[in-house]
């Protein structure tokens, strides 16, 4: 008896090791990006205790970094940093900044522009599953201080998160420093 509790615990160390170690080797890519990417590398400062880093992929410009929720490994949110990321018009962005009646976001929209203290881009969610949500979006101070459109593009996308949990999200990513 004693045994087999020994080695349960061992196990749960070891999954318990393997999921930090993995943690670690994704923060350590996403540092890595951040110096040879042609644009500003974002990321969750700080992290919400909910979420914990899954992996991070870097291909060219490309970088997605995987957040699993700590509940419920079903509930993902994917953070995509690329300079190719289309949909967003900038015109509409600027549009939108400058307007004073700024549309509020509504559950029953199924695209809608919205504002962070940083950030300000489009959400779009599926109608038919009020969980599945991405949200397309730049700095704001590059919205007002670039002449062109010039501008990096990030995205996230969300498997199983509401929109404010999202927005929420996207509140606490801010640009990595050294």
């Amino acid at each position: 008896m004693r045994i087999g509790s020994f080695l349960k615990g061992g196990l749960l160390i070891v999954a318990l090791l393997t999921a930090l170690n993995a943690c670690n080797h994704a923060e350590a890519t996403l540092k890595e990006a951040k110096e040879e990417m042609p644009f500003p590398v974002i990321g969750p400062d700080p992290l919400a205790e909910e979420w914990q880093m899954g992996e991070t992929h870097v291909e060219d410009a490309l970088v997605i970094t995987t957040f699993r929720h700590e509940e419920d490994d079903s509930r993902q949110i994917e953070l995509i940093q690329d300079p190719t990321i289309q949909g967003l018009k900038i015109e509409m962005v600027r549009d939108f900044l400058i307007a004073e009646d700024q549309t509020i976001l509504q559950d029953e929209a199924e695209r809608q522009m919205i504002e962070t203290s940083r950030y300000v881009g489009e959400v779009t969610f599926e109608t038919r599953d009020d969980n599945d949500v991405q949200m397309t979006f730049v700095q704001k101070e590059d919205v007002y201080q670039s002449q062109t459109d010039d501008i990096p593009f990030y995205q996230v996308a969300g498997r199983d998160v509401s929109v404010h949990e999202m927005i929420d999200f996207v509140e606490d990513l801010d640009v990595l420093n050294s």
